[in-house]
């Protein structure tokens, strides 16, 4: 169990703003414009630049395209960075993970997710579960990870 923190508020206001974090600007593009259609801002950075984003700007969700090569591995060691961090601003963003399969599904979910895609995702697909990670209370996020690890245990499909 996590200690609260100082500076952690038991229920702040979620900011409705996104970074896509991706390797390529082509498809980071894309998946912005079908974000911003829902009235959501969006902001693109790299996967490396992450971090220093994240601390100069508050979101309220970071979706990471993990399905280059090796890229899950990467992408869940920066969620562990993310959750670890002593700044409030980074340590609460929700994070969406984008991933080639789901085989990594329970490690992803036990590093403290907040909502994961598998390839191929559709637009109205990135949407819905951008809005609806945006849309859930932070006292609500620890329960929807053990709803979500407990699916994963049980092999039941993603939705």
């Amino acid at each position: 169990m996590l200690k609260r923190r100082r500076g952690d508020a038991a229920e702040e206001p979620v900011a409705r703003r996104v970074l896509l974090a991706d390797t390529d600007p082509d498809a980071c593009d894309l998946w912005a414009r079908v974000i911003e259609r829902a009235d959501v801002p969006v902001d693109r950075c790299t996967d490396g630049a992450v971090l220093p984003v994240l601390r100069d700007t508050q979101y309220g969700c970071l979706v990471m395209n993990c399905t280059a090569p090796g890229a899950g591995a990467a992408g869940m060691q920066l969620v562990g960075t993310i959750r670890q961090s002593e700044e409030p601003q980074i340590r609460h963003v929700a994070v969406i993970l984008v991933m080639p399969d789901d085989r990594n599904r329970l490690y992803a979910w036990g590093s403290r997710i907040d909502g994961m895609l598998v390839t191929p995702v559709t637009a109205e697909r990135l949407v819905a579960e951008v809005v609806d990670v945006l849309d859930r209370p932070r006292s609500q996020r620890g329960p929807h990870r053990s709803e979500q690890l407990a699916a994963a245990r049980r092999g039941d499909p993603i939705h």
